[in-house]
């Protein structure tokens, strides 16, 4: 076991120690900022003076996800009121209150409860015609169903995300629509299509300088 450190997991994962050394300081960066009272005070007070409910229910999501990441669990009823404040029909750039909720849902092993939240905003991304929206919840939404075993539904979303990814230049975005329809290659056993695809994952991550991307993407 001193030797081989994957010795008794369930496959082996091997990653650089320059993408392990950037992921360290980036997490220590983060939580040095969210650890501290003043910010999250900043935030929720920012929210509140703007007198707007989409900005509160922005900060409230986004503090939800930090305290998951500080290890503080699903803060739920948090990001429940944000999905109360959240405007309907409001056009998102990045992740929507329900997707976050989901997404936190789904890392925390909640799958079933999950599905459901990453579904509603995919189908309503995708009725409007809003692919920036889509690609914001597609990879999460295909990434879910790989650890579900629901292999033949991650299929249908993995061909989506390599049709949203050939549309991008690349990106963040793209290297997470690659790195999902890989990880379906990796599920299914389609070792070369699942070994190229985060290739082409990583090359993206790496052309933005995105050391979370290069690392998701050699973890397939």
């Amino acid at each position: 076991a001193t030797t081989h450190a994957y010795l008794f997991a369930k496959s082996p994962i091997f990653v650089s120690r320059e993408n392990v050394a950037a992921m360290e300081a980036l997490v220590e960066a983060a939580e040095s900022v969210i650890a501290m009272p003043q910010y999250r005070e900043a935030a929720l007070a920012w929210a509140r003076a703007a007198s707007q409910a989409e900005f509160l229910a922005d900060a409230l999501s986004e503090l939800g996800l930090a305290r998951f990441w500080q290890g503080h669990g699903v803060e739920e009823g948090l990001m429940r009121r944000a999905l109360l404040l959240a405007p309907a029909g409001r056009p998102y750039y990045t992740e929507a209150p329900r997707t976050m909720l989901g997404m936190v849902l789904a890392w925390a092993g909640r799958l079933q409860e999950a599905r459901p939240l990453l579904e509603a905003d995919l189908g309503v991304a995708s009725a409007r015609g809003d692919v920036a929206a889509e690609c914001a919840v597609v990879y999460h939404l295909t990434e879910l169903e790989c650890w579900a075993r629901n292999l033949p539904r991650a299929e249908e979303l993995a061909r989506r995300c390599l049709e949203l990814a050939e549309q991008l230049p690349p990106s963040n975005t793209e290297q997470r629509l690659r790195y999902a329809a890989a990880l379906v290659d990796a599920y299914r056993g389609r070792v070369e299509a699942a070994r190229e695809g985060a290739r082409l994952g990583g090359a993206a991550a790496r052309a933005e300088g995105d050391a979370l991307g290069e690392m998701r993407s050699e973890l397939v």
